[in-house]
């Protein structure tokens, strides 16, 4: 148990000083756009929120190549950060400071998270930290960019926290704004949860869709709010090759439905469909499979490592080799954790291949080095002490 805690504190410390080391500095938001990420790239797109204007009728702009395939939700809650009519400019002039807060909440909702869990987390079966390491890949990405992500981060470990304490109809709502701002992998979690019947955490999700959709005709008018939304839904269908250049499906729900009827590039939404069936199929089959009785907590955890695994490999923009690289630590941590139940990763031989994979990473990729420690670190502590190697 001390050792343990001591390892706890040792990751806590390496995280405190690697968030230290690409903290943002110096940010200016008129003169560095790529800095400042998504806030600044979403810039004019508030701007002309403000005046009441259409900001999906400027698909031609370069800062509109994110901004294109928003839900009007999201439009909405960066016109209220742009606007200094609303008092909201304190949020972009100290977006470097806001990045520390969000850090500390985070590290207090681990500390909550990992308290109340510690024995699951520490015992043979301790895949359920897989989820925690994934919320890594937002720390190692973007939060030296001043990208909004972090923010994104910080309300999936409050979902996770709520869940653990059973309050699953908060989570969903927590869950659902989450997605209105810029994720669709919702989409796994909600035919996986109903599956298992936990339709509180669906009414969640649903409810704060129906509730946040009314905000911006609350404050722009209901008349604005529909031009939005009618926008935002006929860009579902693409028109030209010049469109693709501007969608990103990640941004939204609906996003993920977009190249359907893109005729140019029609391996695109196979690649999507593949990812998601696998993903769920994983899921289903562990359901049946492990020799150990999953509770639902643990069925979250289990489903959302699997689902994420299967997006990351089967969408393109990840097959590129900086990206795969960077998950080799990650594909060591989910092997190592199932292989009481997999059977072939008993060999030594095997165990060492990836933790010889793990330490190439290591060395030759610079932004796998924080994930590669975390994962050396705890696998270290499985071969120590575990009873089953």
């Amino acid at each position: 148990m001390k050792k343990n805690l001591i390892y706890f504190f040792v990751f806590i410390a390496a995280s405190i000083f690697y968030f230290w080391h690409y903290r943002p500095i110096h940010i200016h938001p008129e003169r560095d756009g790529y800095t400042m990420g998504d806030f600044q790239i979403h810039w004019y797109g508030a701007e002309k929120i403000t005046q009441l204007q259409n900001p999906y009728a400027f698909q031609n702009y370069q800062e509109f190549r994110d901004t294109y395939s928003n839900a009007p939700v999201f439009a909405y809650a960066i016109s209220l950060l742009m606007n200094p009519k609303k008092g909201f400019e304190f949020a972009i002039k100290r977006w470097e400071h806001m990045h520390y807060v969000f850090v500390i909440l985070i590290f207090v909702l681990l500390y909550f998270i990992l308290k109340k869990n510690y024995p699951m987390f520490c015992s043979r079966k301790i895949f359920y930290l897989i989820p925690l390491l994934f919320t890594l890949k937002f720390f190692n990405r973007t939060l030296h960019n001043g990208q909004i992500d972090i923010f994104i981060l910080l309300l999936f470990l409050g979902v996770l926290f709520l869940f653990l304490h059973r309050q699953k109809f908060l989570s969903g709502v927590v869950l659902g704004i989450a997605l209105l701002i810029k994720t669709h992998m919702i989409l796994y979690f909600c035919i996986y949860f109903l599956y298992k019947r936990e339709f509180k955490f669906i009414l969640g999700i649903i409810l704060s869709f129906v509730a946040l959709s009314f905000l911006p005709g609350l404050t722009y008018g209901f008349d604005q709010a529909l031009i939005w939304i009618q926008q935002w839904i006929s860009f579902l269908v693409i028109r030209s090759r010049h469109d693709t250049l501007f969608l990103n499906e990640e941004q939204s729900i609906v996003g993920l439905f977009e190249y359907v009827q893109n005729l140019i590039y029609p391996y695109i939404p196979v690649l999507h469909y593949i990812s998601m069936a696998l993903g769920l199929v994983y899921l289903f089959i562990f359901d049946k499979k492990l020799s150990v009785k999953l509770s639902n907590t643990e069925s979250f955890f289990i489903g959302f490592s699997l689902c994420t695994l299967a997006s990351l490999i089967f969408q393109m923009h990840v097959l590129k080799g900086y990206f795969l690289f960077q998950f080799i630590p990650i594909f060591v941590w989910l092997m190592y954790f199932y292989q009481g139940d997999i059977h072939f990763f008993k060999s030594p031989k095997i165990r060492y291949g990836f933790i010889a994979l793990c330490l190439f990473t290591l060395i030759n990729i610079p932004h796998g080095l924080f994930l590669s420690s975390v994962a050396l670190s705890f696998l270290y502590l499985q071969l120590r002490f575990s009873r089953v190697v």
